[in-house]
């Protein structure tokens, strides 16, 4: 399905880019409301693992320190590079970024 057009290139001056509205309006959360700590909590299903990749990969691209407590190993996924063959090139882009900037650690206890 077509998502509409891309991610920016960079962090927007707004805040970190979540997406679009249904009307193509650019969804933003404000670094501002990122001081120190956040959580993403609702229903089975709610998209609760979407939003907390959403906000850790943008939170990583705009300079924020990212820890990330992950009991189900949902988050992982940042290990894995997406295939460039699928991706537009802006995401591509976008998604080099990341791994260039990300320092991503995994500590598994016992």
């Amino acid at each position: 399905p077509d998502s509409g057009p891309p991610p920016p290139a960079s962090t927007p001056a707004e805040g970190l880019w979540l997406g679009r509205t249904e009307s193509g309006t650019p969804a933003t959360v404000p670094l501002a409301a990122l001081p120190t700590h956040v959580a993403v909590v609702g229903a089975a299903g709610s998209g609760k693992t979407w939003l907390a990749k959403a906000v850790a990969e943008e939170a990583v691209l705009a300079g924020v320190a990212v820890l990330a407590i992950d009991p189900q190993g949902d988050l992982v996924q940042f290990l894995r590079p997406a295939d460039p063959t699928k991706l537009s090139p802006d995401e591509a882009e976008r998604a080099e970024r990341f791994r260039r900037t990300a320092a991503v650690r995994i500590f598994t206890p016992g």
